[in-house]
């Protein structure tokens, strides 16, 4: 059997509780305060849910490795706008691996409109 026969179709839902946002992203640096972790600094171009307004710097805080649930960001190119969503601690965002975070495309507003429809 194909890989394509037996795929399966993500049906992607939004919890209330995290914030969504556009964003570019700015730099990255290791997080000072927490061993193993790295903060990006993320230039809010549009925010869907949350308290962020545009052109606010905010700062995203990850783990450093993917097997941590650690995320990697693109700092250049065209491709270092994302749709970011995650929680909200003291002002600063945490994503995860498991999280909904990807390059900003053509079709990702109709993806969200169609996530906040389901909520």
């Amino acid at each position: 059997m194909s890989l394509e026969k037996n795929a399966r179709i993500l049906k992607i839902t939004i919890p209330f509780d995290l914030e969504t946002i556009k964003g570019k992203v700015l730099e990255r640096s290791d997080d000072p305060l927490s061993v193993g972790s790295v903060i990006y600094k993320i230039k809010v171009t549009q925010s869907f849910i949350g308290p962020f307004d545009e052109k606010e710097i905010v700062e995203l805080k990850t783990k450093a490795d993917e097997a941590q649930c650690g995320v990697h960001l693109n700092l250049e190119g065209t491709q270092n706008i994302y749709l970011l969503t995650g929680g909200n601690s003291n002002g600063q965002l945490e994503i995860e691996l498991c999280g909904w975070y990807e390059p900003w495309k053509d079709d990702t507003r109709e993806k969200i409109r169609k996530a906040l429809k389901k909520c």
